[in-house]
């Protein structure tokens, strides 16, 4: 095994190409893959040359960024979330004030001295199979920090980009300690979100509070509760009275166990919590390490090639499932809403092949690489 010239197998020497800075999406990397596979060596070399070496656009292009089908909950697209610099806030509070035509909307409150560094080894979704992989991963950690605003409501941020829409004036106005620390509008916040996206930045855990007019309680992602049953046989005594079963021809429409006969008056409390899950693992962010970290190892063209580290972020909800009875203490119409009420990042690595050769290496972990192939030269049991 060769080592990079720092000594711990990883190098900070800029690849041959000059070009290691260019992005493109995951999808493109396996259709590459595919394409190649059918190519002579000379072809294949040539195509590599000619696309760009890399697996995605950081936060703005994950590879997925739908959450798994575990409840009503579903995450907003990436391209929406709204990030703030760090830079040169290391503690205190951080309030920013979101203004709809002039007068105050919102305002949320983060505490700087609660933010928490992604994970890393810890419940990670693909966590690293060699160790130096795992050290590089932390050297990532000491990038620029950043928080995603209101990351526990993202109906507030769905709401705000809709009268963004509608052409509403929004401006935010960020303080520091009380102190005023910047003012922008809401299109120049959206810039500096795509940039932040296209950074090599570090995302951090911010929990925060929000309240002001424009709040009217989370909204509920609804789903109704059976009050319907096919046929009335099916009422039993401790089916509510006020169930709807079966159909009445002479009363046009369907009857309730109350008035057939088969129940129980049953009351509800208005809500309750009935459970608490975290959703699975989604891609949050996805960027090429910067300073740039290389290692040579094998190639699934043969021999060995130079790869650079990238950093993957992985982010998972937790979610707050209610019983929810607007007619309570009857239990009609009863329905159920799931909230976000916390979430966790995981930080990982992955090395990318890069184009130029290199002698020398060795054959790494395949959950160190970031495309796998049935073409890849890698260790499946590490």
């Amino acid at each position: 095994m060769t080592r990079g010239l720092n000594g711990s197998g990883l190098s900070n020497q800029p690849t041959v190409d000059g070009s290691p800075e260019r992005r493109f999406q995951r999808s493109g990397v396996l259709l590459l893959a595919l394409v190649l596979a059918t190519l002579p060596l000379a072809a294949q070399q040539t195509a590599l040359q000619a696309a760009p070496p890399a697996c995605g656009g950081a936060l703005s292009t994950p590879a997925s960024s739908t959450l798994p089908d575990s409840g009503l909950y579903r995450s907003i697209e990436v391209e929406k979330r709204l990030f703030y610099s760090l830079s040169d806030l290391d503690a205190g509070t951080l309030m920013v004030r979101y203004l709809l035509e002039g007068e105050l909307y919102l305002t949320e409150t983060i505490d700087l001295a609660r933010l928490e560094l992604p994970q890393v080894g810890r419940e990670n979704p693909k966590p690293p199979g060699h160790s130096e992989t795992t050290l590089a991963v932390r050297r990532l950690l000491d990038g620029e920090r950043v928080v995603e605003l209101m990351a526990l409501r993202p109906d507030l941020v769905t709401q705000l980009h809709k009268l963004a829409g509608d052409g509403a004036r929004l401006d935010v106005e960020v303080l520091h300690d009380g102190a005023p620390f910047a003012a922008l509008s809401f299109a120049e916040l959206l810039d500096q979100s795509a940039v932040l996206r296209e950074s090599q930045v570090v995302p951090v855990v911010a929990y925060s509070t929000v309240e002001g007019p424009g709040d009217s309680g989370r909204p509920a992602d609804r789903l109704a509760a059976k009050t319907y049953l096919e046929d009335c046989g099916d009422c039993t005594t401790s089916t509510p009275c006020d169930t709807e079963c079966g159909w009445d021809e002479g009363k046009g429409g369907p009857v309730t166990c109350g008035e057939y006969g088969v129940c129980e008056p049953a009351t509800c409390e208005c809500s309750w919590v009935s459970s608490e899950y975290w959703t699975g693992w989604y891609l949050y962010s996805f960027y090429p390490g910067n300073p740039a970290q290389y290692d040579c190892l094998a190639s699934w063209l043969g021999g060995y090639r130079w790869h650079r580290l990238w950093a993957e972020v992985y982010r998972r909800d937790r979610i707050q499932r209610r019983q929810v009875c607007p007619n309570c203490p009857t239990c009609l119409g009863c329905y159920i809403e799931e909230v976000i009420i916390g979430y966790q990042l995981s930080y990982g690595a992955c090395w990318y092949e890069e184009v130029n050769v290199c002698y020398g290496g060795y054959t790494p972990c395949c959950s160190d690489l970031c495309v796998v192939t049935g073409l890849t030269p890698c260790f499946s049991w590490c």
